[in-house]
């Protein structure tokens, strides 16, 4: 069996079993193992022990995880899976096979990168362009700002270019970060001219791990 969708990247998996009904079983689960970006393929699923045809079809592919369910895994294969990075799974009940299936995968999983709100600010003086840099006053009107914080520019209500704060003011006192309806000056890396009126909302982009 095997079950897959195009553009994806795909974790091979070698499913060896005691008998149909326990290989069945696991297909089934293994088949609802599947992210959007990432998922389980099968390559191989037979009944019958791990052999030396199940090692080299490990060798030649790649992202590839061999599993065993209540099969015997001869100790001279068992040696050349490991000493070529081999992931070789074997387990005789269900459960602690995925999960250490689950585990074994984790790495190759890529994290789901999350935006997080922090605050706006609306811009209320354009001071100057130093390079790269961009001086403006404004108020905070909601949240908060951080220096490293990320920030979207919105224009008339569409967003209109994107860069990151790197230096906050209050009274030409340095701070690292700046509270709600307060007004501040804001020195600023973005890929277009701020204007006055401009709103910036600016957030922080987290990375969180998922897993099957």
């Amino acid at each position: 069996m095997r079950f897959g969708k195009e553009g994806k990247t795909y974790i091979n998996v070698i499913l060896k079993t005691d008998v149909s009904g326990s290989k069945e079983a696991i297909e089934g689960t293994l088949q609802t193992m599947q992210l959007e970006d990432v998922g389980i393929r099968l390559i191989r699923s037979e009944v019958g022990d791990i052999n030396d045809s199940d090692v080299q079809l490990a060798l030649s592919s790649s992202n590839v995880v061999v599993i065993g369910f209540k099969v015997k895994f001869p100790p001279h294969l068992s040696e050349q899976a490991k000493n070529n990075n081999v992931t070789v799974i074997a387990a005789d009940i269900i459960y602690d096979l995925l999960d250490q299936l689950k585990a074994a995968v984790a790495h190759l999983i890529p994290a789901e990168i999350r935006e997080v709100p922090l605050g706006k600010l609306k811009v209320l003086k354009f001071f100057k362009q130093e390079k790269s840099k961009q001086i403006i006053g404004g108020k905070v009107n909601e949240g908060i700002l951080q220096i490293g914080g990320l920030l979207r520019v919105i224009r008339k209500n569409v967003a209109q270019g994107k860069g990151k704060i790197t230096n906050l003011q209050i009274r030409q006192q340095a701070v690292s970060e700046v509270a709600e309806g307060n007004e501040c000056g804001v020195s600023a890396e973005v890929d277009l001219l701020i204007a006055e009126g401009d709103v910036l909302e600016v957030y922080k982009e987290e990375r969180v791990g998922r897993s099957f």
